[in-house]
């Protein structure tokens, strides 16, 4: 079966197809029956599927063991659990004061402080951070217990950063934010792929409307090929806290920080005004804090799949972006500094 569906899947769906109208007549009016066989038959070809298309890695559970023994950790201030690493980019060609930060560093997520960041564009500090994997990455700064703050959410991870300007973006283009992918080996999506990828993207959009996705171009085809990307406008941003120049900005561990500021949870129409307002606002001297989770449910990071979504997941997320890393993005969307990474980090799944 398995060997059937990975070598020719249009061939069995639509065999399978025959004998559930086989059945389903011979079932007459019993709708409800004919409704069960169509679901229970679906839901085989979705295990087969997977099974056959699933890489080695995807077929085991990150959380089941660390993700490498003490002695590879010897020399590394980093954790031995399952994690993300996260290595800020574009600091090359800042000057030697600045990019001694060393423009690749490593940053583990769930950490004891928050990381410090700086490009041409913006300096500041974040936290990337989930429930924990183990022991070694429980606890975050200034006592933060990442178990108990995930107790109860959907969510599966979130992203604070705080930042000031050092170029400001123009007030009058739009600015996006979400992840960039390799394209070097580029592949058409397969029939199951493409089905999984479209119940996918709706949902995401439904979660975050203005969802802007492609699967990029073949770089064998076009002279200047679009990267495989998912982005998204400004509002996606689920929190956002501005501090005046001169004062103190909120601690990205603050136990207070969910009340802070303004959020777009169940005032989308209202959030989405006050986000077109604060970016009018962007300017050198402030301090923009903003947090990020919205589709966190979806995109299990450490396991590197897709969940949450009926009948799609969960799938590989090996399927869609081929390998880590995927690059995280903030832009403007004026075509002279499109390419100016403003964020720059560049998340790995480890």
């Amino acid at each position: 079966w398995q060997r059937s569906i990975l070598f020719c899947p249009a061939v069995l769906a639509s065999e399978v197809m025959s004998v559930i109208a086989a059945f389903r007549k011979s079932l007459g009016e019993h709708s409800i029956a004919s409704c069960i066989l169509v679901i229970l038959v679906w839901e085989i070809l979705k295990f087969l599927f997977r099974s056959s298309f699933a890489s080695p890695s995807a077929k085991g559970d990150a959380r089941k063991a660390p993700a490498a023994s003490d002695e590879d950790f010897q020399d590394l201030t980093i954790t031995k659990d399952p994690h993300v690493e996260i290595v800020p980019c574009g600091q090359a060609n800042l000057p030697a004061s600045v990019s001694s930060h060393s423009p690749c560093s490593l940053h583990p997520s769930n950490p004891t402080t928050p990381w410090r960041f700086e490009n041409e564009y913006i300096t500041g500090e974040y936290i990337y951070f989930h429930a924990p994997t183990g022991s070694s990455n429980a606890i975050g700064p200034d006592g933060m217990d990442y178990s108990k703050y995930f107790e109860g959410k959907s969510r599966l991870w979130e992203l604070r950063i705080q930042l000031k300007f050092k170029q400001p973006p123009p007030v009058e283009e739009d600015m996006y934010f979400g992840i960039e992918l390799n394209n070097d080996d580029f592949a058409e999506f397969g029939i199951a792929t493409k089905q999984a990828h479209r119940l996918i993207v709706a949902a995401l959009n439904q979660a975050c409307n203005g969802l802007y996705q492609t699967s990029g171009d073949d770089p064998k085809e076009v002279a200047d090929p679009e990267r495989p990307c998912c982005v998204l406008p400004m509002y996606a941003f689920d929190q956002f806290i501005e501090t005046p120049e001169g004062e103190q900005p909120p601690r990205l561990s603050d136990p207070d920080f969910p009340h802070f500021g303004q959020k777009r949870y169940k005032r989308v129409a209202e959030y989405t005004k006050e986000v077109e307002a604060l970016k009018r606002r962007f300017r050198k001297g402030p301090t923009y804090t903003l947090a990020f989770w919205g589709v966190s449910r979806f995109l299990d990071v450490i396991n590197w799949k897709v969940v949450g979504i009926p009948v799609a997941t969960p799938i590989d997320f090996n399927n869609f972006a081929k390998r880590p890393p995927v690059w995280v993005v903030w832009y403007s969307s004026s075509a002279s500094i499109a390419s100016g990474n403003v964020l720059g980090m560049s998340f790995k799944q480890v």
